[in-house]
């Protein structure tokens, strides 16, 4: 996992490690910020579960390649999200 930046000990492999007392914060009040993590194969993605803590983004997007390095397809984006545990579900190869 990679991220645009990390605050303290808070690194992007938090975000992925299974742990809900773990997690991954971006450095404070720098838009945009953005996390991903290499799943090491190509998948056909049909959901993603998103865990919010209370500082959560109300505008974010899900985006999806077959390369690190994109080219990136938009499977999901909100300007209006509320916390919580949203599941996203969108089917994309």
């Amino acid at each position: 996992a990679t991220a645009s930046s990390a605050l303290g000990a808070n690194t992007a492999a938090l975000a992925f490690d299974g742990n809900a007392g773990t997690r991954w914060e971006s450095t404070h009040a720098v838009d945009p910020s953005w996390v991903q993590v290499d799943l090491g194969a190509t998948y056909n993605l049909t959901s993603v579960k998103l865990v919010w803590e209370p500082a959560y983004a109300t505008a974010f997007q899900i985006q999806v390649s077959a390369a690190a390095t994109g080219p990136w397809t938009n499977v999901y984006s909100t300007t209006t999200g509320t916390g919580g545990t949203p599941k996203v579900l969108r089917s994309h190869n």
